[in-house]
Formats: C-alpha cells, structure tokens, sequence
C-alpha cells in the first residue's frame, strides 16, 4: 500500500492522514523511497494529518474574502468561551467549563448537530450550553471572530481550488464525520479527485496472553521486545496501550528496566532511549518549565519553603551550577528559620543580607535584586502581550533557562515554553486587559494544557495510544491492558450536547455500540497492519481480578510472552557485587586538634547510640528543617530559658524573693514573660504574631508563677549563673556548656555548695541519670566537672499538667521534692550516698567519653526501635537494612 502512496504523491497528490505521527511515518517512507531509487533531489510530498490541511486551506480562502474575518486559534477560543461562560455563570469553574464547551462546539458543526428543541433539553447542562453558544455566537459576528469549527463550514459550501491539489488520497482513516465527508464533497465537485486507501492486510497470526498483574504484564513484554531486537535490531516493534495516559509511567519503567538498564546511571545528558512514546507530557510536568512557572508565581504570591528550595538548587536558574553548593547552604538556612513561605521580597533581601554576612551566593544576589526591581513594577492592568514581555523580562533577570548546555530535551522544552510565553500576546484581541494574576493564571493553564513530546531519531520501539496507532506497519505488535472492563472502552459522550442526538448522529465515543464497533475496527486494523499482534491482559489490578475482554476471548491463548519478572539492573549489579570486608562501627579517633561542637549533647547521643554521636558531631550530618506554623518545640524551649533567665536576674535569691509585694511580684513575673518573649522575637519574629505572643504570655505567666511558689518552701539559696558558659572537660574530652541555673545553697553541716538545676517542658525522670548508658547524662555531667563539690541537682519540671521539682541533693530539706541517693529509684542497685552516685556517674560518663574520643561509631540504639524514633538519620545509618525491616511506623507520629 505504501507503494500506491509513493506513486501517488510522485503524481502531486496530497495524501491526508488521521494522526501527526502517521503523516510522518508516510513522509519519511516516501523519502527513503526515492533514496533507496538513487535519486539527489525530488519534490517535496505533500502528507498532512486532516487538521493541518483544513487550517491551511481555511487560511487560504479566507484571505482570498473580500471580508476576512479573525481567524480564532484554539487558545483564543478557548479564551472567548472562559470570558462568555464566566459572564452568565460566574458561581462555576469557568476554565474547566470552557474546554467542555469548546469541544461541544466543535462536535456541534462537525456532525451537524442543530440546537435541540424544547423537548430534548432536558438536562440542566443542554440548557446552558444552548444560552452560552447564543452569546459565544453573538460575541463572535459583533467582533468579526470566526471560530475552526465554524470557519470549516464554508469549505463545504463553496467550490474553490483551496485544497491546492488535483488529487486528496485518505489513508487509514477509520471513519468520517459528517463535515469531513461534506468537505470532500466540495473538493470534488470543484474537480479535485478524492479517493481513500487502507493499510493491505498482511499475513500473519494473533493470539492472547495473560499476566499476573499489570506490572508483569508491561515487564514480560519489554522482555519480550528485548528478546526479539536482539535477535534483529532492524525490527519494527510496536505496543499499543488503551490507557495510556494513566499508565505511561509504568510502561516506561518496564521499558527502562528492559532496553536501556543503564539509562539512570548514563553519564551522558541527552541520552536516547531505544523507545518512543506518542503521547507528551504536559509542559508544566517538565523541569524547565516547572521552574518558569515558580519564578512567574513567585511575582504575585509567597512561595512555599520547599518550593524556594527547589528554586534555589534548579539547574535552570543563572549560576545554577557555579553556586549550587552555597545555594544550598542558604537553603538549609532559609529551613532553620521555618517559616512556611517566603515572599519575593523577603527572599531578595534575606538573600542580600546573607551575601553581604558570608559573601556567598553572589550571582543569585544581584540577579534576584534585579528581579525584584521587575516584579515591583507589576502593577495594574496590561495587555497579555505586555504581560509577555514583563514574564520574559522577569525569566531573564534570573537567568532562565540557566548557564549550562541544556541537553536535546530540555533545548526543545525551552524552545516550547518560549512560544507559549508568546502566543501569551495573541489574546489581546479577544480578552483586553488583564491583571498580573489573570495572566499568569492563563500561562499556568496553558503549561498544563500544552503536551509536550520531545522530537528524537527512530526508535525501533514505538509506544502508541490507540488512534495513533491506526496505519503504522510493525513486524510484532503488542496490544496491552485488553481487560473486559478497558475494551471495548466505557463511552464519553459529551455533557452539554443530548446524548439521543449524537447517537442518531453517530459521534464517536457518545455510546457503547460505537466504541464495540470501534474496537472491532481497530482489532482489523491492527492485525493487518502486523506480521504477529499479541494481545495482552492482567489477570488482577490491584485487588481485582480480571477477565480478558469479549473482543479476544475467541484467540488461541499462548504462554505469557517473554520473561514476566525480568531481572532488575539493581538485581544484576548485586548479583556482580564483590564483598569487601569492612570493620563496621569504628570510625577515626578524635583528632587532638578537632573542636566538638555540641556541648553535653555528645554524651546523650553516644549513649543512645554511638553512630549518632559520631553523625552528629562528627559528620555534622542533620536533616533538612521544614517549615511550620509558629515557634517548634526547640524553639519553645529556648523562649522558657530566656524567660527563666530574666525572672533570675530580676529575684536571684530566696530574701529577695520573700521581701517583695504582690503587686511587685506580678510585675517581675510579667516583666520577664515579656522580656524572653522579645528576646525571641528579635530572631524569630516571623514565627511570632501578636496572637501568639499574648497565648505564649499568658502560658509562660502561669508557669513562672507556679515555679515562684515552688521557690518559696526551698533552703536559702542565691542564684550564681544562668545560662552562663562554662567550659567543662572530662576524660579528655573539652566541651563548651551552658547550664540553666546555678545555684548557691546552704547545706546545714557540709558549708556552701552549688547546685545545678535545669528546667524542663517533657517527660522527666531521675532515673534516666543512672546506668550504664544514662538516657539524660547533663545534670550528672555538670555535678562532676563544675567547681566546687555540688549538693543539689534537680529538674525544674514546668508542665501545665504539673508544675514540680525532681532531683537529688545531700539532704532532702534543701528542695520540696528532691530525694537522697540511696532512697532514689535508680537504674543500678547499691548506691548508698552522695559519693557512691557521683562515682558511679564518672565511671559511665568518662567511659562515654572515652569511647567518642576514640571513634566507637557503632549503630547501637540503646532502646531499639523506641530510640530511633528520636532520629532523623535512618538514611544514613541504614539501621532497616540491618534489622530487616524500618524502625519508623509510618502511623506514628513522630517524637
């Protein structure tokens, strides 16, 4: 057949084709054709999908009109339509309404549907169809708009030489519409010679094959498709899938797995694969234009925190690369802050502080100091075309599309999203002036709306919805997914036009007889079109079982083709592995001149678990923070700390405390509320609305007058430090502390002694103090290594449940609440006194010492699956794939 088609088009026929891809399958036979003939040069075939054909030769008539109407693109169109139905219903989602309208209208002319009298509108949406094409209609004629659908009406009615060709030859069409065949009609009777042609059938066999699920499916027939280009790489292998929209992504792995392993690993930006699929994204879901879209939405709204951060490591920006490590850094720094989302003004001029203090990020300064300048600009309404201008303008001062050679791909998706910026300025003539976020609400649906197939070299496999499928020639050709429930395929009339109407009329896809006639058609089609067509179909989805459809039932049925559980590349790299054999949990001594960082925490978290402590303190290994609503529970307790720290310095001891008044007492009490609250705010206003500085007063006010009353039963004492540094050093190892609150207090027969107090929000118990690994080593840290022999180490226990002091002193009149050692419950048996407990601290606590210093790193978590609850670091220390299984339930909440 395709012969017939080549001596058609040497004859200056113009072969028109249902689908894009078919045009071009028949173009570049024809070009091989006169190759393979030893011809330099030929006249260039005229092969067009029905669409381009029409627009052309509408193009041409009417410039030939002595009146020439505007011509509305799709975009346009669908622009009218938003505007009409947004005018007479504005209470409805006008953008999605718009396309449905859209493609009514079109159906409307192409099959000759009237307006439906009284007694067939039945249906709320007929109905207002009908009143928005009236006002579509009159929109139109009083603008001079003519619309595609309406404008390819007078093709029928008028005889003219538009189609520029004395031949029209139809290939693979499956059926016409009413306006296509009264168009031919007209082409004809103006003496042009229409004919059709059809694929010839081709000898071969067809048979069916089941899976046990989908996911085999698609793997046993990548597998098999592997199979057979190794045994012949010229072969032409083609898979058609019903869905395939919806299962894109699954096919594509399968497809990865199987022909192009090494694909994730390709050093090589760009890399081909050995398939095409038929069916693009949408711009808006690749990356270049995923960044566009955040710099355009960033203009007219505050951007989430993790959105910022992708911005900030895009590839796609100016710099992206050059500064990608310090980008991060401030990216790291901007989730440390917390707040859930950052306007553009904020980001600029955080980001030009964060220069100027560390000199880093100095491209994306400048540049996001200029971007700023643009988007401040952004006032009022423009003309969408302005608006192109200002988005472009905008792009280019953050330099999109970013400073590295983008590969094929992402050239080609640049290039798109660019003429989507412009086409942006044809809808002056339809919409007037917009403001900032109608516009860049337009951009956003047209990126969505857009799809996207980026243009490589053949590909010996080819993946096909169903109608592009119709007239491509393959050597072996696998249907999918061909379930009772997906084939034939459940109908979608369209809403707003009477369903009875398009059934008498015969639209495609209004109704179940059509879509079994069209599976029937389509079945025909593409076992003549294949030397071998299996058809395939999983035996369960999900948790369903399914059946083979109706349409193959009466095929011989073959084993499953191919292997349904293809070794994966990760099976194949384990499997080629070597074992080196590793000491784990022993990381580097400390060097002598390393500095720890960390204060006291590095003993608690060697005591949960060495590898965290070398992690944390060693490594410097932390999660990524994300945003939240107000000051996180970090954050709460550094505001009580600095609360507890202005009450100490207002009444540092029991006389002043007792010697002052009520009123006096209210007054310190709220004074200090207020001042540890402002002490935050200075770091952390943006976490702290006024709102939520008069709970937090107000919760804050409770607990320290709870406290105050606590203070009040206890021993003389004198405050000497709070929040004071102190540098501490045991076993030889040196670290920097900051204890709460130091206390000087008389013990009746042992003189002055400090004691060490530390306040406390959560759960407290004495007894994480004891053990060989203490789950709270601070306070026992700070008795040992602080001047001075301490008497007294308690917690300043401050919940709204209960305000109370534990601890342990040398004598239990020193504090309301504290014990002595030896009446204590403790972890560990047989300490007797004040001395026994402070040696059995330093022996565990200088073993914890000694164990950090020399590099014991072993992931060891002291409770299990309860300690690792408090990590964030399972990622790295991979304790799941130690155990079997993950330490983290997913329907817990974290600690």
């Amino acid at each position: 057949m395709l012969d017939e088609l080549h001596r058609s088009l040497e004859a200056g026929a113009t072969v028109l084709t249902p689908t894009r891809r078919l045009a071009r399958h028949v173009l570049r036979s024809y070009d091989l054709a006169q190759i393979q003939a030893g011809r330099l040069a030929w006249p260039s075939a005229e092969v067009l999908p029905w669409g381009a054909w029409v627009e052309r030769t509408l193009g041409d008539l009417l410039e030939r009109g002595n009146h020439c109407p505007q011509l509305l693109s799709s975009a346009q169109e669908l622009e009218v339509w938003r505007g009409v139905i947004g005018d007479l219903q504005p209470d409805v989602d006008a953008t999605w309404l718009a396309r449905l309208a859209r493609d009514a209208w079109g159906l409307q002319h192409e099959w000759r549907i009237a307006p439906p009298p009284d007694d067939l509108a039945r249906t709320d949406e007929v109905r207002a169809y009908a009143r928005w094409a009236a006002e579509f209609t009159a929109r139109c004629r009083r603008r001079g708009w003519v619309s595609w659908s309406a404008a390819a009406e007078r093709l029928c009615g008028e005889a003219m030489a538009a189609c520029g060709s004395p031949q029209i030859v139809l290939y693979a069409f499956d059926a016409l519409s009413i306006q296509q065949r009264a168009i031919l009609d007209a082409c004809g009777r103006a003496g042009c010679i229409v004919r059709s042609l059809a694929p010839e059938p081709r000898p071969g066999r067809a048979w069916r094959a089941a899976y046990g699920d989908s996911a085999a499916e698609y793997a046993g027939v990548a597998a098999r498709a592997r199979v057979l280009l190794t045994q012949n790489p010229a072969l032409r292998i083609g898979i058609v899938v019903p869905d395939l929209a919806s299962e894109r992504a699954a096919l594509t792995r399968a497809l990865d797995e199987a022909l192009d392993p090494g694909a994730a690993e390709a050093a090589t930006p760009g890399r081909g694969a050995p398939y095409n699929v038929s069916l693009g994204l949408p711009l808006s879901r690749w990356a270049p234009v995923r960044t566009l879209q955040q710099v355009l939405r960033w203009c007219g709204e505050d951007l989430a925190l993790g959105e910022v951060g992708e911005l900030l490591l895009s590839p796609f920006l100016g710099a992206g690369q050059s500064e990608l490590h310090e980008r991060a850094l401030y990216d790291a720094t901007l989730r440390r802050r917390g707040a859930l989302s950052l306007s553009a003004e904020d980001f600029a001029h955080g980001l030009a502080d964060y220069h100027r203090a560390t000199g880093r990020c100095p491209v994306l300064a400048a540049s996001a100091a200029h971007w700023l300048a643009l988007t401040r600009a952004l006032r009022g309404s423009r003309l969408p075309s302005q608006w192109s201008d200002a988005f472009v303008g905008l792009l280019g001062a953050l330099g999109w599309p970013g400073e590295r050679t983008l590969d094929s791909t992402e050239h080609q998706v640049v290039v798109r999203a660019r003429e989507v910026l412009r086409q942006l300025a044809t809808l002056d003539v339809v919409s007037g002036r917009v403001v900032l976020h109608e516009a860049l609400a337009q951009v956003s649906r047209t990126m969505g709306e857009t799809l996207f197939q980026a243009e490589t070299g053949d590909a010996p496999v080819q993946v096909l919805g169903v109608l592009e499928s119709a007239g491509l020639e393959f050597d072996h050709l696998f249907v999918t997914g061909m379930t009772d429930q997906a084939w034939p395929s459940a109908p979608r009339p369209n809403a707003l036009l009477p369903l009875a109407i398009q059934r008498a009329r015969g639209v495609p896809h209004a109704h179940l007889e059509w879509e079994r006639a069209f599976a029937q058609r389509m079945m025909g089609l593409w076992s003549a079109t294949a030397a071998s067509v299996v058809f395939t179909y999983p035996l369960r989805r999900v948790d369903a079982p399914m059946r083979p459809s109706a349409l193959i039932a009466a095929l011989p049925e073959q084993p499953a083709v191919g292997d349904a559980r293809p070794g994966s590349r990760a099976a194949a790299l384990f499997a080629a592995r070597r074992t080196e054999i590793m000491q784990e949990g022993q990381a580097p001594p400390v060097p002598p001149s390393q500095v720890i960082r960390g204060g006291t925490n590095v003993l608690r978290e060697q005591s949960a678990c060495p590898f965290k402590a070398f992690a944390m303190h060693r490594l410097f290994a932390r999660e990524l923070e994300e945003g939240r609503i107000g000051p996180d529970a970090r954050e709460r307790g550094q505001l009580l700390h600095a609360v507890m720290a202005a009450y100490t310095r207002r009444l540092g001891s029991l006389d002043q405390l007792l010697a002052v008044s009520a009123e006096s007492l209210r007054e310190h009490i709220d004074g200090a509320v207020l001042e540890g609250i402002d002490s935050l705010s200075a770091t952390h206003g943006h976490l702290m609305p006024e709102a939520f500085r008069e709970i937090e007063r107000q919760r804050l006010a409770r607990l320290l007058e709870a406290l105050v009353n606590l203070e009040r039963g206890r021993a003389p004492y004198r405050v000497v430090a709070s929040e004071s540094p102190v540098q501490i050093a045991l076993n030889g190892l040196s670290l920097r502390a900051r204890p709460d609150r130091i206390d000087e207090v008389d013990v009746p027969g042992h003189g002055t002694r400090p004691g060490v107090i530390d306040y406390k929000t959560g759960k407290t118990s004495i007894s994480d103090w004891f053990g060989r690994r203490p789950r709270d080593p601070q306070l026992p840290l700070y008795a040992l290594t602080l001047p001075g022999n301490v008497g007294l180490v308690a917690f300043a226990s401050l919940r709204a449940q209960k305000v109370e002091w534990k601890g342990l002193a040398l004598q239990t009149d020193l504090m309301p609440g504290v014990q002595s050692p030896d009446a204590a419950v403790t972890r560990e048996p047989g300490i007797d006194g004040w001395e026994a407990m402070l040696a059995h601290w330093r022996v565990n606590l200088e073993r914890l010492a000694a164990e950090f210093l020399q590099g014991h790193a072993q992931v060891d978590p002291r409770d299990g699956r309860k300690t690792c609850k408090q990590c964030r670091l399972e990622m790295l220390c991979r304790i799941g794939t130690h155990a079997g299984e993950s330490t983290m339930d997913d329907d817990e909440d974290d600690a």
